[in-house]
């Protein structure tokens, strides 16, 4: 007898699995490139993470087997030069320092070593270069701080004493001309910090003072002066007069930036026990004076870094993407787990390594 099979029974299996062979397909034909949009083109670098190297604006400059060498954002050489110190580096666009606590020695922009600096008995903490000129902060022998400026020539132009003041942090400001330095005065009966500007060779520029509070870091722009503090943020003008200030108790500043001519600060809870060092699990995104968005951060985020027209959150092995009003926009799978990060100056890529190896994220 001839057995005739009903197709209309299975006909809601049929369209059933049809349905859950489109679904698959809309994950990978609609969801899965706006995700890949949105990641990084990330590259290696061939150095080690355990050599010394940092960012300038236009390269990358690392230091391995008594070499100096500088490469560009996109990976190739620029120059290299003999440097038998294994040090710390610090760069501008111009200029390359590469020091020790007992010498400095500074390289221009094609990578001739201009001049070298030696200290003997006195420590150096810390060197910056601006455009045309390189400064060292400087323990001194009897425990006092002062900063060193140098032109190209290695010529001191300046010798700036810090007295009765604990300097706790100095850099140039973004054109590369101005020195300021951070100083908490030690003799002051409750905590007094200072934030002073200096034209190097020439005189102070400018000076703000915040009260009741340690300052650790400043943004210097073209119009105003920004100091962070441990419960304050304060805005001052050029002329010393305080423009606002924000609370920010509670909170660290863990970058600040001007972008879209606002003063933007990414804020993470404060660790009260430093010891601990836990992952900061939520972020503030404030554009003063006013104007605040929160975030849940992923786990393990490592550090979070303002890009040019981003947000940037490292965390495990991945770089989360952010708009400056925290809105999410994917996130880029890195082949290490991240343990330092470095932002290039001008903020168009960071240096991400695990200590054995380096790779460079471009920023938007």
């Amino acid at each position: 007898m001839e057995r005739r099979i009903r197709v209309g029974k299975f006909i809601p299996f049929v369209a059933l699995f049809l349905v859950i062979i489109a679904l698959i397909l809309c994950e990978f034909l609609i969801w899965r490139p706006a995700r890949q949009a949105a990641s990084l083109e990330v590259a290696p670098l061939t150095f080690a993470g355990d050599t010394p190297y940092t960012a300038a604006s236009n390269g990358i400059l690392y230091w391995e087997k008594g070499r100096l060498y500088k490469i560009d954002p996109a990976g190739n050489a620029m120059w290299n030069s003999e440097a038998a110190v294994q040090g710390t580096l610090a760069a501008s666009s111009q200029l390359t320092a590469l020091y020790t606590e007992r010498l400095m020695q500074v390289y221009d922009e094609n990578g001739a070593r201009l001049f070298e600096q030696s200290y003997g008995t006195d420590k150096l903490i810390m060197a910056r270069c601006g455009q045309d000129t390189a400064a060292a902060l400087v323990q001194t022998s009897e425990g006092g701080y002062r900063l060193d400026v140098f032109d190209r020539a290695g010529a001191q132009v300046d010798q700036i004493a810090l007295q009765d003041q604990t300097a706790l942090k100095f850099d140039y400001a973004p054109d590369g001309k101005q020195v300021w330095v951070i100083t908490l005065d030690t003799l002051a009966p409750s905590p007094l910090s200072r934030l002073t500007t200096y034209n190097p060779g020439k005189a102070v520029s400018g000076m703000v003072t915040a009260y009741n509070q340690v300052c650790y870091d400043a943004l210097v722009t073209d119009e105003n002066y920004l100091l962070i503090g441990t419960n304050n943020v304060v805005c001052y003008n050029k002329d010393g007069e305080k423009q606002y200030e924000r609370l920010v108790y509670g909170w660290s500043v863990t970058d600040a930036a001007q972008l879209d001519k606002a003063m933007r600060l990414a804020l993470i809870p404060q660790q009260l026990d430093a010891a601990t060092k836990l992952a900061p699990t939520q972020l503030q995104l404030a554009t003063l004076p006013e104007g605040d968005k929160s975030l849940k951060l992923p786990d393990d985020t490592h550090s979070v870094y303002f890009g040019r027209s981003k947000v940037y959150a490292f965390a495990g092995r991945n770089v989360y993407t952010y708009s400056l009003s925290g809105q999410s926009e994917g996130n880029t799978l890195l082949p290490i787990d991240i343990q330092s990060v470095t932002l290039s100056p001008d903020r168009s890529f960071a240096l991400v390594s695990d200590g054995a190896s380096v790779y460079k994220v471009p920023l938007g």
